[in-house]
């Protein structure tokens, strides 16, 4: 047997074990939080990367005419599995459009950009703060190697909210009722602990009037608020999360909403946030549904990429939405209503529009929405 077929044979059973056998972290990217008031410096992408034998999940059996490589993020993550989710969906109708699609793992969000504006990869996941982070500072891409640009969306793939842990019975019942309070957060620096610490200062609530105790783990939070150490938490990743759902029912601990004033004034400051929902089924132990704010992690590419290939990725996703939502319990909320919206602040590229339109009665034009943007000249 020639090593390139036992390559073949060897790779997907690796990928699958993967996903069976390691925990997989859906939240944050390594790169962490985009970040604030800063010029863009993005890493280098790594050289092999174009050369990865990484392959999907259950590779095509059929010789393919062209190939989609997808950045995506550590093995363990939850984006590299999310991105063997969406070859799969690919490669199972291979015979028909030729087009093989191929997970490339990295360290992220900033490095899935430098890979799809530099031609490394045909499309990346992106959390939706590096995505707007990204387009704010194409003015200051003049002198880079990157046209920032050209950067275009493809589509919103799961959303990650924050969810604020409280225990019952202390008289927690809004944002402002924090004051004072013996509250978890994430370590400073982390994306999560940047989008709590905005949260908390929207309520006009400062470090000062709170006793922040700082944690490295979920899990130490989560046994916190179970030992009564701490009265509340600030989580942020795809529901359900696992530590949230055992300190809700283990531990007499609720989930709290985000005030409406203060989730409004932070969305119309930050195209990165967007309004999210924990419905009520994302737990067990929830009662009712929730309101909230979060990222999306993001599907992008470049302007130049053939529209038929984004146009396949765009049918795929919409027509494969339910088993998509059923690959994993952190995709289980997508129903594919804010694909094309959600989250998205780089011009949506040509390629989805005109997918969008084959689908639309015949003589008008799809609509996505009133603050989506469509890209000219190829995007």
């Amino acid at each position: 047997m020639s090593c390139l077929k036992l390559q073949s044979i060897i790779q997907p059973l690796a990928s699958l074990l993967v996903l069976l056998c390691v925990p997989v972290a859906w939240g944050q990217t390594q790169h962490g939080p985009a970040p604030a008031d800063q010029e863009l410096v993005l890493p280098p992408p790594r050289p092999d990367i174009s050369d990865a034998t990484t392959g999907p999940l259950f590779p095509p059996s059929v010789e393919s005419e062209r190939f989609l490589r997808l950045a995506t993020g550590p093995i363990r993550g939850g984006y590299y599995a999310v991105g063997g989710v969406i070859c799969d969906l690919i490669n199972a109708q291979i015979e028909r459009h030729r087009i093989e699609c191929l997970v490339r793992p990295t360290s992220g969000s900033a490095e899935n950009i430098s890979h799809v504006l530099g031609g490394g990869t045909e499309m990346g996941l992106v959390q939706s703060d590096w995505q707007s982070f990204a387009v704010t500072s194409a003015e200051q891409s003049a002198g880079s190697s990157l046209n920032f640009d050209r950067l275009r969306s493809v589509a919103a793939l799961y959303p990650l909210t924050l969810q604020l842990v409280v225990r019952e019975g202390v008289g927690i019942d809004s944002l402002s009722s924090l004051s004072g309070r013996a509250i978890g957060l994430p370590a400073d620096g982390s994306g999560q602990r940047q989008l709590a610490d905005v949260v908390l200062a929207q309520a006009g609530i400062s470090g000062r009037n709170l006793q922040v105790r700082e944690y490295n783990s979920d899990a130490d939070m989560a046994r916190a608020l179970c030992a009564q150490e701490i009265e509340a938490f600030f989580l942020v990743g795809p529901a359900p999360i696992q530590t949230v759902d055992v300190t809700l029912s283990r531990c007499g601990a609720q989930l709290l909403a985000i005030d409406d004033g203060v989730a409004s004034t932070l969305i119309g400051d930050r195209q990165s946030l967007t309004s999210l929902q924990l419905d009520a089924k994302s737990y067990p132990a929830q009662k009712q549904p929730i309101q909230t704010v979060g990222f999306v992690v993001t599907l992008v590419t470049s302007a130049g990429l053939d529209d038929r290939l984004v146009a396949e990725v765009a049918r795929h996703l919409v027509e494969g939405v339910g088993t998509y939502s059923r690959a994993h319990p952190a995709l289980s909320s997508v129903d594919g209503s804010g694909f094309f919206t959600q989250g998205l602040t780089a011009p949506v590229h040509n390629g989805v529009a005109r997918y969008l339109d084959t689908l639309a009665p015949t003589g008008t034009q799809t609509d996505l929405g009133g603050d989506i943007l469509v890209g000219e000249n190829g995007g």
